[in-house]
């Protein structure tokens, strides 16, 4: 039998192998069999929501595959490789198109309706943290762009349609007038498309969608409407994509997710769903360091020397030497500290001591300690904060000095400086050297720090380092003689170590 309750949250009782999932309330609207592309703004059906936990778990490792390719891509800095339209698209570039047309088709209905399932059901596993409904968004937006600059013209016109998105195009007498016509050859030459006197190829949207077209000159403003040319739509298409995504997973968050753990399938749906979401980089969560034992401050010069990342070791030597580290310092090195277990009272002695040559117990108490005590949770609002991954390092590195170290050294550092800390580390043959500046002038920070990990430790760390805790604990394993894990927040420990 089934039941509905909770507007849409539908469960199947008798059978303990199938269920219907809880994906919202059902409304009336198109097929996803009747369009080739979707906004995901309804429900899928009740009938394709009945489905086993097997085939649930077999549509979200299939999406979740595509979508990790897309999050490689746009962690390693090539991510516009896959939008040339040149003959000589990269073979990398080629082979992850490839596997989003083959994993995910949308040639027939029963594509179109896998499609939606599979996404339903991962929004679901990415909705209840704010690290996985972000890393989830950027996915699906790279998903959904790529997907849109496949469709040609008719496609494009039946989305436009089935989208609710009826933007219309100037009239005969707008472009009949010689200013309009001014106007848009000028729009078109900065925006550097191609435009005929006469050409109705503009379309007349609201100027708050296309805020991002406007700011750069790509759109012309008259009288509230902004005039698109028809090569600038897939902004509109992707800022409408996002912004309803957003609000459906904080909706997701708030009403659905806290329905399922309180609920008759906490026991069956939710642990499927925890392990769709946890393969995914950005959800490793070190806010608390896991089940390894604790690391003290005694423990921690002959780990940074060992077992830290490259940018972490350059903070914390840095700060050994100069005793104080800029604010993007703190915060970057203080987290990951957290991260691998320095309890809090240890990190405001460490920071303390560190700081000591310069700046005065009374004045480190005032300026400093209340962030310390923030970032554990302590202060302010009481939330635990997680360290950084090494996508938010990277994209908020800037050029190493002196003074300020933070960041990612495979990013902003110059050769000269990466040569003396990969030598600092005993890689001084030129082959190693070149190997890692190979992946660097490519723009793959994180491709670079995981040929340093292999280097250093003479192991394979299995996949991309993703985040600097995750080289921290793969450092261990390999250390004590484990295979690495993968990612997370592991377990181990650092006594047999030191």
């Amino acid at each position: 039998y089934q039941r509905r309750v909770h507007g849409g949250f539908r469960l199947c009782g008798d059978d303990r192998h199938k269920m219907a999932l809880p994906l919202g309330r059902m409304h009336a609207a198109p097929s996803a069999g009747d369009i080739s592309l979707s906004l995901y703004n309804t429900a899928p059906s009740a009938q394709m929501c009945d489905v086993t936990l097997e085939r649930t778990e077999a549509l979200g490792r299939i999406r979740m595959s595509v979508l990790e390719s897309l999050s490689k891509a746009r962690s390693e800095n090539w991510l516009s490789e896959l939008t040339d339209r040149s003959d000589t698209r990269t073979p990398r570039a080629a082979s992850v198109l490839k596997e989003i047309r083959e994993k995910l088709p949308l040639h027939t209905v029963d594509d179109r309706n896998d499609d939606q399932l599979s996404h339903f059901i991962l929004r679901l596993a990415h909705c209840h943290s704010h690290e996985l409904r972000r890393w989830f968004l950027e996915a699906e937006v790279t998903l959904f762009r790529l997907r849109f600059d496949m469709l040609d013209p008719r496609g494009v016109r039946q989305f436009l349609e089935t989208s609710q998105m009826r933007y219309s195009t100037l009239s005969d007498q707008e472009l009949q007038s010689t200013e309009m016509q001014q106007k848009l050859l000028t729009m078109a030459r900065i925006g550097g498309f191609l435009y005929s006197v006469g050409e109705s190829t503009f379309f007349k949207v609201p100027f708050e969608e296309v805020c991002d077209l406007v700011a750069h000159r790509r759109a012309m403003v008259v009288r509230g409407f902004a005039y698109v040319h028809r090569s600038q739509l897939v902004s509109i298409v992707i800022n409408r994509f996002r912004s309803d995504l957003s609000h459906s997973l904080a909706l997701h968050q708030t009403r659905t997710w806290q329905m399922l753990v309180e609920g008759e399938e906490r026991c069956r749906l939710v642990p499927l769903l925890l392990s769709l979401s946890h393969r995914s980089e950005s959800v490793m969560d070190y806010s608390n360091g896991g089940s390894r034992d604790v690391v003290h401050i005694g423990q921690l010069p002959a780990l940074a020397a060992r077992s830290f990342p490259l940018c972490m070791q350059t903070m914390f030597n840095s700060l050994q030497e100069r005793a104080h580290l800029k604010h993007g310092g703190r915060m970057q090195l203080g987290l990951f500290l957290k991260g691998i277990r320095l309890p809090l009272d240890e990190s405001l002695e460490f920071w303390k001591r560190s700081f000591g040559k310069v700046t005065p117990p009374e004045v480190f108490d005032k300026q400093y300690a209340y962030t310390i005590r923030h970032n554990y949770g302590r202060e302010g609002k009481h939330t635990s904060y997680t360290p950084y991954a090494c996508r938010k390092i990277i994209a908020s590195s800037t050029v190493h000095t002196k003074e300020d170290v933070h960041g990612c050294p495979f990013k902003q550092a110059d050769e000269g400086l990466l040569r003396a800390a990969l030598a600092s580390r005993g890689i001084i043959d030129e082959n190693a050297i070149a190997e890692v500046m190979q992946e660097v002038r490519a723009g793959s920070a994180q491709g670079a720090c995981t040929v340093f990990f292999r280097l250093v430790h003479n192991a394979d760390p299995q996949q991309l380092i993703a985040h600097p805790n995750q080289y921290f604990d793969n450092s261990l394993a390999v250390l004590q003689g484990d295979t690495p894990a993968g990612g997370g927040a592991g377990g181990g420990g650092v006594k047999m170590l030191l």
